[in-house]
């Protein structure tokens, strides 16, 4: 059964444990909203891909079941059935936890093979450059060999000062994206918190005004550290010519003069040391994927901003009239 089968499934069985508590239609739409079934689905089209793509995939599902979950939880504490409902939740959460387990071997298989293949490769390689260092003339071979070595030091120390350089950006946009998550979920709280009161009726205008005087100087800062974050970004825009450094250009800065026949050894050493600037640059993708991600998180924040500054104490009065 796929993963998406198994999460209708475990939804269609849960609406047969809460029917009998009369669960509002609040509750309903929470319980059925696409989200967690689209992102079950996409473990589906994810768990033939490589590692990477599956690990990402049950990441997002697992962060979003957690958040799923929440929102039926937060809702059932308003149900007018709420104690009798509320145990059921533990079994919503046990078949999406067995489908999360069942995904997660299905990763490590994966990442087993990968790391099999790689491992073969690997070996594959050094046999057959063994192979072709046997077959040169002992003299040329190892004047080659004096000038490889030095193009795949020189090589390895240039790779591993941009592998630092972009990770040293990583750990200052990791800070700015930590307190711009920080300052997002300050202003959902503040949201969701006036919501209840105005829905209640049950509020004073000086704590409006607190929590309005509060979230400006929270969406003020998220928009500086924004432009933080996209300063610490704009670091890497002049180094993009080291994430694509060849040992060629190493060899020709070098001024090392190398026979058509080093082609191959240069190949090796790229494949020997290019996981540095590959890391590297899977770090500046990623870092690029945050920052869109935190321009994202900071239009929502300015839109909660906008819906808390609507809020009033005089609007929640009327709505208890």
């Amino acid at each position: 059964m796929g993963y998406e089968s198994q999460f209708l499934e475990a939804r269609k069985g849960y609406h047969q444990k809460i029917q009998t508590f009369q669960p509002s239609k609040t509750l309903m739409a929470i319980i059925d909203e696409d989200k967690p079934k689209q992102l079950a689905h996409k473990l589906d089209e994810t768990k033939s891909k490589p590692f990477r793509q599956m690990d990402e995939a049950l990441n997002v599902f697992d962060a979003y079941r957690l958040a799923y979950i929440k929102k039926i939880t937060n809702q059932i504490a308003h149900e007018s059935q709420a104690a009798k409902i509320k145990p059921t939740i533990n079994f919503l959460m046990a078949k999406m936890e067995k489908l999360i387990d069942d995904y997660q071997k299905e990763c490590e298989k994966k990442r087993k093979d990968e790391l099999a293949e790689a491992k073969k490769k690997q070996e594959a390689e050094k046999a057959e450059k063994a192979k072709e260092q046997a077959a040169e003339d002992k003299a040329e071979a190892q004047e080659l060999k004096g000038d490889l070595a030095k193009i795949s030091a020189a090589f390895q120390r240039r790779g591993e000062a941009y592998h630092m350089f972009v990770l040293n950006v990583e750990k200052e946009c990791q800070k700015v994206n930590k307190a711009i998550g920080m300052g997002h979920d300050r202003l959902h709280s503040a949201a969701d918190l006036l919501g209840k009161m105005e829905k209640s009726g049950k509020v004073a205008e000086v704590r409006i005004m607190t929590e309005k005087a509060s979230a400006k100087a929270t969406m003020e800062t998220l928009r500086r550290l924004l432009k933080s974050e996209q300063k610490i970004f704009a670091a890497l825009k002049p180094r993009e010519k080291d994430a694509k450094l060849t040992p060629k250009e190493v060899a020709d800065d070098l001024h090392l003069k190398l026979p058509d026949t080093a082609r191959k050894d240069l190949e090796n050493i790229a494949k020997q040391h290019g996981n540095i600037l590959e890391n590297a640059g899977i770090m500046a993708e990623n870092l690029a994927l945050q920052l869109k991600s935190d321009t994202r998180k900071l239009a929502e924040a300015e839109k909660l901003l906008a819906q808390i500054n609507a809020f009033s104490a005089d609007k929640a009065a009327a709505k208890t009239v």
